[in-house]
């Protein structure tokens, strides 16, 4: 699809008598120039917001043990039957965290993925647009 996409343009800088190779290269030049661009001026923002967040993880962490704790207090002061049922309550929100959590790694790793493909389709496309003349 991407070839389809570029492949016009490719196309009207052949016209101006650029060789195919060159205009291919000239398209990619500015995607990966913007790219570039776009983590300098990005790449510290986004730094300085993952580090605000691992530097938060602790205190979270540490707040939501609190919590559970004083809830588990709490809840041992309430006839036997509410206690189970809030003992019940607190397990399944614990486990729903820990299946977040879970689904948060596995999102990582299909971003690792996707990451690798878009550092391997440009190639592809390379060939693809080099080699179509037409449709």
């Amino acid at each position: 699809m991407i070839t389809y996409l570029l492949h016009p343009l490719v196309d009207k800088i052949e016209q101006w008598k650029v060789p195919r190779f060159l205009s291919i290269l000239l398209i990619y030049g500015l995607f990966i120039g913007g790219t570039v661009w776009g983590v300098i001026k990005g790449g510290p923002y986004l730094f300085d917001q993952v580090e605000s967040l691992i530097t938060q993880i602790p205190e979270w962490s540490q707040e939501f043990s609190q919590t559970m704790t004083w809830i588990h207090h709490r809840a041992d002061q309430f006839p036997p039957a509410l206690h189970d049922a809030m003992e019940e309550g607190i397990d399944r929100v614990e486990q729903s965290i820990q299946r977040g959590l879970g689904s948060l790694l596995e999102s990582w790793q299909l971003m690792f993925d996707g990451m690798i493909v878009i550092f391997l389709l440009p190639f592809l496309v390379f060939l693809f647009i080099k080699r179509f003349r037409g449709f």
